[in-house]
């Protein structure tokens, strides 16, 4: 008998507990919803987001880079975001979007044991260096001009 109420017990637990999380994610579709798919662990932007993309993209809209940067950096999506940091960086020529492409790249190789092309990552930050990208200038400081060395122009990079 005590079995059987046992049994009896968990099945109630384990419909309440899934009704409660049903619940919670009923909420937060009500709410906007999570941009982050929790089901398959996938970026999936939401209509504003996909806005702000699309007026950085097309209009170049700074402002609106920054946001949706902002939006993938909350929920740990950044190398999600290196094909946009990409395209608003070489159609736009944006300085912050040239750094954002050296940071994820240098991440990518980093943490993921990739071999990018080292003179791929270097033409990134210096060429965010020469639109005065106020992080990129620090790093060149610490890379080349402490060390008394001259700062080599982006182009002569990927000559190289």
């Amino acid at each position: 008998m005590n079995i059987f109420k046992f049994i009896i017990i968990s099945i109630f637990l384990l419909i309440l507990f899934s009704c409660n999380k049903e619940h919670i994610n009923n909420a937060n579709k009500q709410k906007g919803g999570d941009p982050v798919n929790s089901g398959n662990n996938r970026f999936v932007p939401n209509d504003s987001i996909n806005t702000f993309l699309k007026n950085a993209l097309q209009k170049g809209d700074t402002i609106a880079y920054a946001k949706a940067y902002h939006y993938f950096a909350i929920y740990h999506y950044k190398k999600e975001f290196l094909y946009y940091s990409i395209t608003m960086a070489n159609q736009h020529n944006y300085g912050q979007a040239y750094f954002d492409t050296y940071y994820f790249l240098k991440f990518l190789n980093h943490d993921n044991g990739l071999n990018t092309n080292s003179n791929l990552i270097d033409y990134y930050l210096l060429k965010a260096y020469e639109l005065k990208n106020i992080d990129a200038k620090e790093i060149v400081k610490d890379n080349y001009l402490d060390k008394g060395l001259e700062v080599p122009k982006s182009s002569s990079i990927l000559t190289k």
